[in-house]
């Protein structure tokens, strides 16, 4: 080794430089560098960042995919059954009281497309209105939908909320102009959307599995 003050090489035994007598442990701790700050590795990081891994790779699997044409047109088959079971109901009984009373509902054609469209087709489309309404909001399926294992979520996968499933209704209106194409739209696009989910800002998914 050499001594960093005269350059004469010495002994690691030395404790002076045999040349020039400079104490030889003085100017190694004057020439060594003070150490820098030195960082520990949290505890658990590597854990940390493998369960977030594991969470991203969870959440793309489980991404659910838009629900075909089909199976979106069978759920809507069987909600307006239920539908139409439960306005059937009340528009029998008022039709034999009317009739009981007096009232000549069919007495001609005009007459009874009056009374048909007053006991019957307003309080289908008002209870129409009133069962998508809140089951879309509430739960996002209706009971059709949910027999078919189908959910209404916004185009980024949230719940839509009141407002978003009462403009949805209002859409079913405009979807069933034209021969229903605004329902038909769902085969033309990728999402599967149909006009009123354009309207809303929704998308109707397969619901996946519910898991503990």
């Amino acid at each position: 080794m050499l001594c960093p003050q005269c350059g004469q090489q010495y002994t690691e035994h030395d404790l002076v430089c045999p040349a020039c007598g400079v104490p030889l442990q003085l100017l190694h701790a004057a020439a060594a560098p003070e150490p820098g700050p030195v960082f520990a590795r949290p505890a658990g990081i590597d854990q940390t960042f493998a369960s977030i891994r594991q969470d991203i790779s969870a959440i793309d699997r489980r991404s659910p995919r838009p629900a075909g044409f089909f199976i979106r047109a069978w759920a809507y088959s069987i909600d307006n059954i239920l539908l139409l079971l439960i306005t059937m109901v009340p528009t029998g009984i008022a039709a034999v009281l009317l009739k009981r009373s007096g009232v000549a509902i069919g007495s001609d054609p005009e007459t009874l497309m009056r009374w048909i469209w007053l006991l019957f087709v307003l309080p289908n489309t008002v209870l129409t209105f009133i069962y998508f309404g809140y089951f879309h909001a509430a739960a996002g399926q209706t009971v059709g939908k949910r027999l078919c294992g189908l959910r209404v979520v916004t185009a980024d996968g949230r719940p839509i909320g009141w407002a978003r499933s009462l403009v949805r209704c209002a859409g079913y209106f405009l979807s069933s102009f034209f021969l229903y194409l605004g329902f038909v739209w769902a085969v033309l696009n990728r999402r599967k959307r149909a006009w009123h989910d354009y309207l809303a800002g929704t998308v109707v998914v397969c619901d996946a599995p519910r898991r503990a």
